[in-house]
């Protein structure tokens, strides 16, 4: 048995990939596409509505 060089988990040397197991490669995935989702909306050129600007659409409809 290994252990997971990020978590330190005991795991089968089968569920080792570069020594981190397949739960660590998981959350290193999900946290990269979390990055590139903040990326892209922090660049998107939007705007955050405010208060003022949901009371005026709200008047509109």
């Amino acid at each position: 048995m290994l252990r997971c060089k990020m978590c330190n988990a005991i795991c089968d040397p089968s569920d080792l990939v570069n020594g981190v197991c397949d739960d660590c490669r998981e959350e290193m995935r999900v946290r990269q596409e979390n990055r590139e989702k903040v990326a892209l909306m922090a660049n998107s050129g939007g705007r955050q509505m405010t208060f003022d600007d949901l009371e005026a659409w709200q008047w509109r409809h």
